[in-house]
């Protein structure tokens, strides 16, 4: 990327955050920031799909929905995500509210907690991803190279870079990623639509060498996985395919924590957890605990498939 060097004139506010640094984070500055503009005019050509459990959490969804109506017409689902992650309209409909919203948010966690014990821990026991499955890309925990508190909820971050340095062999640095996205978008946390269209530009795809495609699926389970990626191998030798996988936060229920999956073993499922504190490679989470916090996020997986 040598190339992009010759772009000084962008590198200002980078140089001020970093001075002294690699070079080669100029470089990632200048590439990162024309990604990003190519990502404003790309359409959302995500495909979504329902997995096979979705119509289980459909029924839980469509019950919360009503206990909102029921209890105020001005609620809605974003007033039961952790408080810090509300837009500030929200916040404050929140805090008139905060025991209302404390019962509904009870009661979603009860009607996920029966799904799990009736059906998904003995569905998911009997499923299995295999070594193979998915592609393995290095390991980012959040916040390398960005020393700010922040980097609590750059989850998503860790796990764009990981998809990234699979992909393209660009392993890009945390503090590139989040200044650049506060500069340009506002926030270092961004809608997972963004980090999607950012993998599908001119750019990214240059890199790779590759046709970049996302399915976003919820109700998912192992079998569903393996079904998709069984499909896209067979169609192409040299395919690639990552899964992001939401969970449920150690810090709150009402927290989404994403890691890349990579397989199962009898016991465990296996993840690159890029959680700050405790998150490690190849990091086994216990199987009725995957399946728990899984299901909190409504068993939701994003793949990347490279073709």
């Amino acid at each position: 990327m040598s190339e992009f060097l010759a772009e000084t004139e962008q590198l200002t506010e980078f140089e001020a955050v970093y001075p002294g640094v690699d070079p080669s984070l100029y470089e990632q500055a200048v590439f990162f920031q024309r990604a990003l503009a190519e990502a404003e005019s790309q359409p959302d050509t995500t495909r979504y799909r329902e997995g096979s459990v979705f119509g289980e959490f459909r029924e839980i969804l469509n019950a919360v929905n009503a206990k909102l109506e029921e209890t105020d017409a001005t609620l809605t689902p974003e007033h039961l995500i952790a408080f810090n992650y509300m837009s500030d309209e929200a916040q404050d409909v929140c805090l008139s509210n905060t025991q209302d919203i404390n019962v509904i948010k009870e009661f979603r966690f009860e009607q996920i907690d029966k799904l799990v014990d009736d059906s998904l821990l003995e569905r998911l026991s009997k499923q299995n991803i295999a070594e193979g499955t998915l592609d393995i890309p290095p390991y980012c925990k959040q916040g390398d190279g960005w020393d700010d508190a922040r980097v609590q909820r750059g989850c998503m971050n860790a796990c764009f870079r990981m998809v990234t340095a699979g992909l393209t062999g660009l392993e890009l640095n945390e503090g590139v990623v989040a200044e650049k996205l506060i500069t340009h978008r506002g926030s270092h946390v961004v809608d997972d639509t963004e980090y999607q269209k950012l993998l599908r530009t001119d750019s990214f795809q240059a890199l790779s060498g590759k046709k970049v495609s996302i399915i976003d699926v919820m109700g998912a389970d192992f079998s569903t996985i393996n079904q998709i990626s069984s499909v896209v191998r067979n169609r192409c030798l040299d395919a690639q395919v990552y899964a992001i996988a939401s969970l449920t936060s150690t810090a709150g229920r009402d927290i989404w924590h994403a890691c890349l999956l990579l397989n199962t073993t009898e016991t465990d499922v296996i993840c690159h957890d890029p959680q700050k504190l405790m998150g490690r490679a190849c990091s086994p989470i216990p199987r009725t605990e995957f399946t728990q916090r899984w299901a909190g996020a409504l068993n939701r997986v994003q793949l990347v498939i490279a073709t």
